[in-house]
């Protein structure tokens, strides 16, 4: 039985996908024959005109792949690719096709999976990923009538099991983790999945089906060779108020410092060209103690790869670990720092402080590690103080940060702040996780996409950022003021956002709003 795993734009281009890729050593190691079909990638390389490749800024930074308008256009653009994606996913033979989707290639697994329905109705269609999740889009995938079924979470052990019920019976089946329809479109939903205590259970990852030369970085500006992604841990050892880590992974786990270091040793052997390893983690530095023996192992074994990876501020994170990490091929760490703000930081539920936060950044620049910082803008108690002493925070540590990573506060249904939002102050909008607002009003998405630019401006003095939220500025200034009826104001705010936009990549969403506002 072959299996086709599935991965659309939009997506990081940077390195192969490892979840599709661990997903075949698991089905070949259950007795199935899986192969990977990165068409993101294909995609990207595909692009040479029309919208371009400017649209994937790295990891689901692309946000004109939201909106089904620009993704229908892209496809009517380059129909002979998309049609040779169906025929190459068709060529298998296959009961079934899986798809890994997220917000930002969800809607073109939808078209893809429309057209294999189409040409092959006997096809099952099943969904997996993040998108998946009850907390985001969930059972309302099913409602999509070429959607057969979704995996509800982690898949590790419910994918096998239920492509082994298909296998046997010819039909979806009761699986825990999934959620399918039977014979007569019922919706059955089996529950929870089983949780995988033991990452040791893991496979190395199989990168087989992947074409490494067609993985580069989007912004053109780093010469740094392909990522190849590792994993080391799931979940995270924090309760953040505004994270769908808990909620998703339910708890933190991780695998042994010894079958890590086994992975990176044989992923290196049988991948030579490739120099930088992507931990796949939510958190790197979860277990410290095993942190530091992969350490050992690295720098006793003097393995000759760079890694990266997403870590969280602690006083663990101290000097002369930070030099160990080095020493071991640490290059690049990204903190969740979120704001410079301690009254905000505290409203988070972070566990550390702006002054810990900045010794551990301090402290990473002076071990030679490259830092990343994330921060989230218009969070709800932040006010102009608050956002100040965020600034503030980025200005006094600009020679010790590389990168600055923003995004406005997103409202993510599931999450405590969400589902406590009257004793946050905040007013959610139905179906909407970007345009909630304060209780005062005073915290809208207008006005986190000013906060968003004016720290864009200064952070673009040293190229740490290249998205420019201006566009989205007058964007949703335009819809809100279309919505409200003031046509005539709602149409300059559109025809500033059009002006403004650069490389044309959401033009069709701007021109969409346009063309509704004229026929008014």
């Amino acid at each position: 039985m072959n299996i086709p795993l599935i991965l659309c734009p939009s997506w990081s281009v940077e390195g192969p996908h490892y979840t599709i890729a661990l997903l075949k050593s698991l089905l070949k190691r259950e007795g199935f024959n899986a192969c990977c079909f990165d068409f993101n990638s294909d995609f990207f390389n595909h692009m040479k005109s029309d919208f371009g490749q400017s649209s994937w800024k790295g990891d689901e930074e692309g946000d004109c792949w939201h909106h089904q308008e620009f993704v229908l256009e892209i496809i009517k653009n380059n129909r002979s690719v998309f049609n040779k994606y169906v025929e190459d996913i068709l060529k298998l033979n296959s009961p079934v096709a899986c798809f890994s989707v997220y917000a930002y290639n969800l809607f073109f697994s939808y078209e893809l999976a429309k057209q294999i329905k189409k040409k092959k109705p006997e096809t099952l269609i099943i969904f997996g990923g993040p998108e998946c999740n009850k907390d985001f889009s969930g059972l309302e995938i099913l409602n999509i009538p070429h959607v057969d079924a979704i995996c509800l979470g982690e898949g590790e052990i419910a994918f096998p099991n239920f492509l082994k019920i298909i296998k046997d019976t010819g039909l979806p089946g009761f699986c825990p983790g999934f959620a399918y329809k039977d014979e007569h479109s019922k919706i059955i939903d089996c529950g929870e999945p089983p949780l995988l205590e033991n990452l040791d259970f893991l496979p190395n990852a199989d990168f087989t089906d992947f074409d490494f030369s067609k993985y580069k970085d989007p912004s053109q500006k780093s010469t740094r060779p392909v990522d190849l992604s590792i994993l080391s841990s799931k979940g995270c050892i924090y309760r953040c108020n505004f994270c769908l880590e808990v909620i998703r992974m339910k708890k933190y786990r991780y695998r042994s410092a010894e079958g890590v270091f086994s992975e990176i040793i044989y992923q290196k052997k049988k991948h030579p060209e490739v120099e930088y390893f992507k931990f796949n983690d939510s958190i790197l530095n979860g277990n410290i103690h095993m942190l530091d023996n992969l350490c050992e192992l690295l720098i006793k074994n003097n393995v000759q790869v760079k890694f990266w990876g997403q870590a969280s501020i602690r006083k663990e994170m101290n000097l002369d670990f930070l030099r160990k990490l080095n020493a071991a091929g640490f290059s690049d760490l990204s903190y969740g720092v979120e704001s410079g703000s301690d009254k905000v930081l505290k409203l988070m539920n972070k566990k550390f402080d702006s002054v810990l936060a900045e010794k551990v950044i301090g402290d990473t620049h002076k071990a030679g590690i490259n830092a990343t910082i994330h921060i989230i803008v218009g969070y709800p108690g932040e006010t102009k103080k608050e956002f100040k002493e965020t600034l503030d925070f980025i200005k006094r540590n600009f020679n010790h940060i590389e990168l600055v990573i923003l995004n406005p506060f997103y409202l993510m249904p599931g999450t405590k702040i969400c589902n406590e939002a009257k004793s946050f102050n905040i007013i959610p909008r139905t179906g909407d996780v970007q345009r909630w607002t304060s209780s005062n009003g005073l915290n809208d998405l207008q006005e986190r996409l000013r906060r968003m630019n004016i720290i864009t401006t200064l952070c673009r003095e040293k190229t740490f950022v290249d998205t420019d939220y201006e566009v989205e500025y007058y964007l949703e200034r335009g819809v809100r003021l279309l919505d409200k009826g003031d046509l005539e104001k709602a149409l300059m705010n559109l025809l500033l956002a059009k002006k403004k936009n650069k490389d044309n990549k959401i033009d069709m969403v701007i021109n969409s709003k346009i063309v509704k506002l004229k026929k008014l």
